[in-house]
Parts: structure tokens; sequence; C-alpha cells
């Protein structure tokens, strides 16, 4: 009985503690596809209309083939958020980079993101590599 109701006191304990807050998580844009460009463009729309989204994270394939024109256009489309934005490259984005995932960096700095919001701590990281037909991996660095 013991055990329960220090259970429950914990869980309780937790929510009491407990901060909400909301934020956007957008995926697989594929911007070089089929309509791709205008769907982001969209989002990125409805998102900026939601006043309580404190951030957006961005989580792979933001382009079809990883190409520098598609790269360019994903980072012109998504820096027009009205908040932050915390993105990472997915298989899309560096199996068929033609510039071999710098223009990646060039555009966003880095592959990985931390932070912590609300004593809650967010934590991307990519793995994605650049090889044709490889599969994904982290690096013992990370």
């Amino acid at each position: 009985m013991k055990k329960i109701i220090l259970v429950f006191l914990f869980l309780f304990a937790g929510f009491l503690n407990a901060q909400q807050f909301k934020f956007a998580w957008i995926t697989d844009c594929h911007v070089g596809a089929n309509n791709a460009e205008s769907e982001l463009d969209s989002v990125v729309s409805i998102i900026n209309f939601m006043s309580d989204i404190e951030f957006t994270i961005v989580s792979g394939d933001i382009t079809e083939k990883g190409r520098n024109i598609e790269l360019e256009k994903a980072k012109s489309i998504l820096d027009k958020l009205n908040k932050p934005y915390y993105i990472i490259p997915g298989n899309h984005d560096t199996k068929w980079s033609e510039s071999g995932t710098l223009k990646f960096f060039d555009l966003w700095i880095d592959d990985k993101f931390y932070f912590e919001y609300n004593n809650t701590v967010f934590i991307g990281l990519s793995s994605a590599i650049v090889w044709r037909g490889g599969g994904g991996h982290f690096t013992p660095e990370h």
C-alpha cells in the first residue's frame, strides 16, 4: 500500500509541476517534389497564425534530393516562421547532396540541436550519412 501511495504522490507532484507549452513539428517536407514548396509555405502560414506555438522543430527530409537549390528554397520558406525553428537533415538531404552536405551547414550552421524550454530538454541528432544506399548512424561524438 505504501508503494502505491508513493507512486501516486510522485505522479501527482509531476502533474502539479508540469508546464504546458505548444510547439510545431514539421517533417518530410521534400522540397523539390511536386507541390512541396506550396505545401510547406501553407504549413508555415498556419503555424504563424497559431499564436500559442512557441517554436518549431523541422526533422529530416527537408528536400527531395538534397540539391543546393532545394535547400535554399526550403530555407527561404522556413525563415518566414515568426518563431524560432530547430532543424536536422534526413537521408534525402544527405545521400544525394551535390555539396556533400556542405550547403546544409552553410545555411543552418549545424546538423544537430540542443536547447531547453520550460525545464524540458530537446535534442535533435541527424542519423543521415553522406553515402548513397547507406543506412543511418550516430557518430561517437554525438
